[in-house]
């Protein structure tokens, strides 16, 4: 395991075009095409973990959910990050909705729940598991360390569920009102 990043050792399996093709071996594709390539844990042992917020706060009776951009590809997800040495993981995913949301909160101890993506690299792509820790959001900051780097934007919970790509976070969010 990689403690610096929390990340523990995946194996290659080959390209999209294998991955998609249901193997897990490298096939002829993926020796003449250059499009990215999949790392797929072995077991879930393998897998990179990850930690992230859920911000929500409660307005006018109503849950709304905080959502952030990513800073490549500008899609709306939740502020999330790599495990971090000396650290419990909701406290690191407390840490990271304050640097990457401006936000502070009571956050649960406990995760919601879990949901997967391929986080992009330059030449592959890494199966991450990611635990989501609820925030109830007390303060937004004026500054933070990646104001300038993302959009930040309140949604009621149906639509941030909408926003987000990963269909196991979209439930998450979807959840939320009957867990706080």
């Amino acid at each position: 395991m990689d403690q610096a990043h929390g990340r523990r050792k995946s194996r290659h399996i080959g390209s999209i075009d294998s991955l998609l093709a249901g193997s897990n071996q490298l096939g002829s594709t993926a020796a003449h095409h250059k499009s990215p390539s999949y790392r797929m844990p072995r077991t879930p042992k393998e897998e990179f973990s990850q930690v992230a917020a859920l911000p929500f706060r409660i307005k006018d009776g109503r849950i709304e959910v905080l959502l952030v951009t990513s800073r490549e590809t500008r899609r709306w997800l939740i502020p999330k990050g790599w495990p971090m040495k000396g650290k419990k993981p909701y406290k690191a995913a407390e840490q990271e909705a304050a640097e990457e949301a401006g936000v502070k909160g009571e956050i649960k101890q406990e995760p919601l729940g879990f949901y997967d993506y391929w986080k992009r690299r330059s030449k592959h792509f890494d199966l991450c598991r990611v635990e989501v820790y609820p925030l109830e959001v007390s303060k937004q900051l004026e500054s933070w360390r990646e104001k300038g780097q993302r959009q930040t934007q309140w949604f009621e919970v149906e639509e941030a569920a909408h926003q987000v790509l990963e269909p196991a976070l979209a439930e998450l969010i979807r959840s939320l009102p009957a867990r706080v």
